[in-house]
């Protein structure tokens, strides 16, 4: 029986809730999916790497994000923007070099009217989730005690699917209001 892409997808996510305790594994788990042909695989790598690697500014999670920010398809590109948001969450330029060359491609992607709107979605979300409390907050799936944060958790799992439909039907409003000045 042929898998449907969306639970193709769904499942490749999930692998980055499964090992969120555990990030390490993930970079290694999903390198040959986010190669995939299908560019569903390739958009549930990007976001299992996001999710599991959340505030790492893992090497290996950078190296397999970058060429998905340039795949030829427009939801993985976004959905990489997305995870490499999630994975240099808290980290500046002097921590992890890839922040600032990571920017610029945010901005670029915002400013740039002949961006796709999705790409450009992404790039406003991913700049939002990188500077998200003037790089005070980040998302933390684990309690301290190393326990997994169900609510915390929930809200992640809502993220992916609902961005799915957001960008095919609507532009979000939170996004309306933002001008130049704050992104900087």
């Amino acid at each position: 029986a042929r898998v449907s892409d969306d639970v193709r997808r769904a499942a490749i996510i999930s692998i980055g809730f499964v090992l969120c305790n555990n990030p390490s594994q993930v970079p290694k788990i999903v390198k040959l999916l986010s190669q995939s042909y299908n560019p569903f695989a390739r958009y549930g790598a990007a976001f299992a790497i996001g999710i599991s690697c959340v505030g790492s500014g893992m090497k290996s999670a950078i190296e397999l994000l970058d060429p998905l920010m340039k795949d030829r398809v427009d939801y993985v590109r976004q959905a990489a923007y997305m995870a490499m948001a999630m994975v240099l969450i808290q980290h500046n330029e002097t921590q992890t070099t890839k922040v600032k060359e990571v920017c610029e491609i945010y901005t670029k992607a915002i400013d740039n009217k002949h961006v796709d709107p999705m790409t450009k979605m992404g790039a406003i979300i991913a700049f939002g989730i990188l500077n998200c409390g003037g790089r005070n907050c980040t998302i933390s799936l684990i309690s301290e005690a190393g326990h997994k944060r169900m609510a915390s958790i929930v809200g992640v799992a809502i993220f992916p699917p609902t961005l799915v439909l957001v960008s095919i039907n609507t532009f979000p409003q939170p996004c309306n209001n933002t001008n130049r000045r704050h992104w900087t």
